[in-house]
């Protein structure tokens, strides 16, 4: 893996990783602001979906909740959704990254201290960018991102806030089957965004 190094991504995928990094914000009077932001960023932007299609069967997950560190983006996507769609946007009427309207998807997990979550999922093609951001910058992660058993050798950069960049050139299609694999190398549970460009070229 490579360390604190620059990296040039997509402008629409930079735009949601700003937002993101924005709601790490410490203190409540900022946290606040950057929610009261983001909510506003993502509202207007379009171009983006819940990851909701992200199941882990490796009980790596645990529950986020106010004793951690964390970004409320669920919280943010849920008001965004239920203002777009009603009360009962969850019965089905909202879409997931496997939508072939959205190029850009974007989720917040929870991983258990020295837990490891396994997402597996389809509706992905051509290049693929995801990007995981830990809530606190001194993560240590590790990632890997599979086609059924094999590595598909992502690209793997750190940059210096402790966000994780991975780059696939691999040519799927989307029946393909992948798996996102996230490791949680600290002794604490862990809040995560994932977010993904799905190219489909």
């Amino acid at each position: 893996m490579l360390q604190a190094q620059e990296v040039k991504i997509d402008k629409e995928l930079k735009s949601l990783v700003d937002v993101v990094v924005s709601l790490r914000a410490a203190d409540s009077a900022k946290k606040d602001a950057a929610i009261k932001a983001a909510t506003a960023a993502l509202s207007k932007d379009q171009k983006w979906t819940l990851m909701d299609e992200l199941v882990d069967k490796n009980g790596g997950e645990c529950i986020l909740n106010k004793k951690m560190k964390r970004f409320q983006l669920s919280n943010i996507q849920n008001h965004i959704f239920s203002e777009k769609y009603g009360k009962n946007y969850s019965k089905g009427v909202f879409l997931n990254g496997e939508d072939s309207r959205f190029n850009y998807s974007l989720i917040e997990k929870g991983i258990k201290a020295k837990g490891k979550v396994r997402y597996t999922f389809k509706g992905r093609a051509g290049q693929q960018d995801f990007v995981v951001v830990p809530c606190d910058s001194k993560t240590n992660l590790n990632v890997r991102l599979l086609k059924g058993k094999d590595s598909l050798k992502p690209s793997v950069v750190k940059d210096k806030d402790g966000i994780l960049y991975l780059h696939s050139n691999a040519g799927l299609k989307t029946t393909d089957e992948i798996t996102l694999e996230i490791e949680n190398k600290t002794n604490v549970n862990i809040a995560v965004v994932v977010l993904n460009h799905n190219t489909r070229k």
